[in-house]
């Protein structure tokens, strides 16, 4: 633990703030646990971590892999169970999306409302007096 006497005043509220989300953080973590039964999930599957949060032991192992890669025959075989590694296209807009999209705003209606205000109360330029 850091020595809160030799901190300065701002530092040491922050490192309060730190242990105090650190301590909730605590909290949070063993109640979902213990809510999900301990170390297992409610099925008896052990709880499942973020994969960032996995070393690269058992991220390798839960991967059924090696750390060299998968054979050609394993990755023939992995492509016929799971399919490509492709993300499906969207529909596309359409160029009139696109500009309703950047028109649809009551700020811009604001605008165009004035300009054709201006516009229609400008005279004629022959009527015009000075120029």
């Amino acid at each position: 633990m850091i020595a809160m006497s030799r901190l300065p005043g701002n530092q040491e509220e922050r490192v309060h703030k730190l242990s105090m989300k650190a301590t909730a953080q605590q909290a949070i973590t063993s109640n979902a646990s213990a809510m999900n039964g301990g170390s297992s999930g409610a099925a008896g599957m052990p709880d499942r971590q973020p994969w960032h949060a996995l070393g690269v032991d058992e991220t390798v192992a839960r991967m059924e892999t090696r750390p060299d890669g998968l054979t050609n025959a394993e990755a023939v075989q992995r492509l016929k169970t799971y399919g490509s590694n492709v993300i499906p296209r969207g529909k596309g807009d359409t160029a009139l999306d696109l500009i309703w999209r950047q028109v649809n705003n009551p700020l811009i209606w604001v605008l165009i409302v004035s300009a054709l205000v201006r516009w229609l109360s400008t005279p004629p330029a022959g009527s015009r007096t000075g120029w």
